[in-house]
């Protein structure tokens, strides 16, 4: 209240001749604060000066005629409910309530056919729900109870329900059919949060109220929560994940799940809040976390799983007590968002963690942060992050440098690659891209495609198509660097100290060493220096179609790993720059870079017309089950949007880009398959039989988004 009051003396109100008079409004952001502050004042302490203050603020604010909106002026209009009783005392409340419809177009309520002008657009920007939505009720909630005020609020309800959480095409700010909500053109978690805050009070306050949200609503909100669930270290965000600076004690409020859990009394919501918010003392604190202690409400198990964001280029892989994170980027996914280096959101050294890292993050012991291992201001080597197949170029060279282009203030690099996503098959799943480097850092040589084949407590990790024209310095893969040495080697296998241990399939060279490291704070401010052991494949300098294949287990040590013999389990059956088919156990796993007509490969699989992603699996009965994904959300056609007709690439600013809010096309592949075979069931609207023959059946598939579509097949007639 000091800095209100400070506020409030250094604008010199008074009254004269009737107007208002003093400082003209500059920064509307701190005067909304400032009357916010005040009517909270009043409100515990009712006074006539903190009365004859706000008074004046308010005054003033309407006589100023100054533009603001639901962003730069959040909080004014709930400060004005606060305030409804003694202004309406006054005789001021009705001019007060017309004047905030149009200052935050309160019409919009009633507009739900466009966004932004663009017929047919139902969504809403991901910032304007976490600050207009209390602002538009606040200015139903001021009004007298008439059947007017019913009909706005029936109309809030159907702009929550059907705009707020509509789905947003392209990567325009919004929910997307992956489980997340975006902001500035891809899924940054600290903005899905704040959206998630707004809509969980908003569902709490409107709970068992005539205008309580359709189960509809809670759905997809559960939904969002749940993913985010699959995706949460904690309080923590995993670095896979993070936009800005690599911090590992970035926390967040996890509060969005409580208000959630008590708005519709979902007690798995209510479990999986608890066991968030024991990564933090200051969660623990809150009135939620303590009034579900109350009720003896236990934390909710770790998620157990495998999920992809496909529009984010992310995967998770979760048992108990883990995950395992992995993350690249793709010419509708940019790598990172970088900001100026005068921000303090600015990253130096982020681009090679969206070549394919993996991170491996234990769960957080309370106020400690994410465990990922990775100690990130002591000596990490940017250039080799766990799993990423990257050139190892001085920090000189890969240190971001953000332009001003087109007006905007960050950089967002994409690739010209299309093929970036993975396959959900029950709690196991594959992850792949191919990958281009930028030009811009003088990688545009430099190409691979990988994958993942991660099941059970394992993941398979296989590179071909590996070129870069560097004379200067050597492409590798990184299985993984430690702040120690207590790393081991025997023959073609590596252990780490975080129970993880590697098998390098033959006809590879393994790096192994422990050396003294120099290098800089994430913002390339500083020093730093630390001790690190690596464990590298080297591909050389100028690779050509050069490959590797290991195998990551987790849990295990050692002496376990080398008696077992896991990867005898494994039939790897192509490694090429057109596929990667291997045999895990009942499943053969395909990722298709490019079409492939004709399969000369054993299995069910003789040919598919498109690139893909697929996974089939035998059951009793003869029958076969197959998942299938087109990585591509094909939100545009061609190489690139970031291309100049010579081919070179040009840095634009997303938000000009004719795709930006592009629906994702469907994509229809067809899959030739051995023998006679027909659906039993699928997912709804992904399968139909196209031709069968005496040996083959064509399926063709229907994918959309980047999702799995999952059909079983039977070569008995329903």
């Amino acid at each position: 209240m000091e800095r209100a009051q400070a506020f409030f003396r250094s604008m010199t109100l008074r009254i004269r001749h009737g107007q208002v008079t003093g400082q003209p409004i500059h920064d509307i952001t701190a005067y909304a604060h400032a009357m916010a502050a005040f009517a909270r004042a009043y409100c515990a302490a009712p006074s006539v000066e903190l009365l004859e203050q706000y008074v004046l603020l308010l005054r003033h604010l309407e006589e100023q005629n100054i533009a603001f909106n639901w962003y730069h002026g959040r909080g004014i209009a709930s400060s004005v409910l606060r305030m409804r009783k003694p202004l309406a005392a006054g005789g001021m409340l009705s001019h007060t309530i017309s004047f905030l419809r149009q200052a935050y177009e309160f019409g919009k309520v009633y507009t739900v056919s466009s966004h932004h002008g663009i017929p047919g657009k139902i969504f809403e920007d991901s910032d304007a729900v976490a600050t207009e939505l209390p602002s538009l009720l606040a200015c139903i909630l001021l009004t007298e109870s008439t059947p007017e005020k019913v009909r706005d609020m029936r109309h809030f309800l159907y702009y929550l329900e059907h705009v707020c959480l509509g789905t947003a095409p392209g990567i325009a700010s919004g929910y997307k059919p992956d489980g997340t909500i975006f902001h500035h053109g891809g899924y940054i978690r600290n903005y899905q949060k704040v959206a998630l805050y707004t809509l969980a009070r908003i569902l709490r306050l409107l709970s068992g109220t005539v205008f309580e949200p359709s189960s509809a609503l809670h759905a997809r909100i559960r939904a969002i929560l749940e993913t985010e669930y699959a995706f949460s270290c904690g309080v923590y965000e995993p670095f896979c994940l993070a936009q800005y600076a690599f911090q590992p004690d970035n926390a967040s409020s996890v509060s969005e799940f409580a208000d959630t859990a008590i708005a519709t009394q979902d007690e798995v919501l209510a479990r999986q809040y608890v066991a968030l918010a024991r990564s933090s003392s200051r969660e623990m604190a809150t009135p939620q976390y303590l009034l579900f202690q109350k009720r003896g409400l236990e934390p909710a198990a770790s998620y157990r799983g495998h999920q992809t964001l496909s529009y984010s280029a992310a995967a998770v892989h979760a048992r108990d007590g883990w995950k395992l994170f992995v993350r690249g980027y793709s010419k509708y996914v940019y790598a990172r968002e970088i900001w100026s280096r005068t921000s303090s959101r600015y990253c130096a050294f982020g681009l090679f963690r969206s070549f394919g890292a993996l991170e491996l993050c234990f769960s957080s012991a309370c106020d400690a942060g994410v465990n990922n291992g990775m100690d990130i201001e002591n000596g990490f080597d940017y250039t080799r992050w766990n799993g990423a197949t990257a050139v190892h170029i001085p920090l000189t060279q890969l240190a971001a440098t953000p332009d001003i282009v087109e007006d905007e203030w960050a950089e967002w690099l994409y690739s010209d690659e299309g093929f970036a996503g993975g396959l959900d098959v029950p709690e196991n799943g594959i992850f792949a891209l191919r990958l281009h480097g930028p030009e811009k850092y003088a990688l545009g040589q430099f190409r691979a495609s990988k994958s993942y084949h991660f099941f059970g407590d394992s993941v398979l990790c296989l590179g071909s198509g590996i070129e870069n024209d560097s004379d200067l310095w050597e492409t590798e893969t990184t299985l993984f660097q430690e702040p120690a040495d207590r790393a081991v080697r025997n023959g073609s296998i590596v252990a780490d100290s975080r129970g993880c241990v590697y098998y390098i399939y033959p006809g590879q060279r393994l790096r192994f060493f422990t050396s003294r490291t120099v290098s800089r704070d994430t913002r390339d401010a500083r020093d730093t220096f630390g001790r690190r052991t690596f464990a590298l494949l080297c591909h050389g300098k100028r690779p050509r179609n050069a490959t590797y294949a290991y195998l990551m287990q987790i849990g295990t040590d050692i002496d376990h790993f080398a008696v077992r013999q896991p990867w005898k389990d494994i039939d790897i059956l192509r490694l090429d720059t057109d596929a990667h088919i291997v045999r895990i156990g009942q499943k053969l796993q395909y990722v298709f870079f490019h079409k492939q007509p004709n399969l000369n490969t054993t299995g069910p699989i003789c040919g598919v017309t498109e690139p893909c992603i697929l996974c089939t699996e035998m059951l009793t009965n003869g029958r076969l089950l197959l998942s299938i994904c087109d990585p591509d959300l094909h939100l545009y056609f061609g190489k690139s949007a970031f291309s100049s007709l010579s081919g070179r690439h040009e840095e634009h600013s997303i938000y000009g880009m004719n795709w930006y809010s592009s629906e994702s096309r469907s994509s229809r592949i067809w899959v030739l398959l051995r023998g006679i075979l027909h659906i039993e069931s699928c997912t709804e609207n992904s399968f139909r039989i196209v031709n069968v023959s005496d040996d083959c059946t064509i399926l063709e598939c229907t994918c959309q988004h980047g999702l799995t579509a999952s059909a079983t097949l039977t070569s008995h007639k329903n």
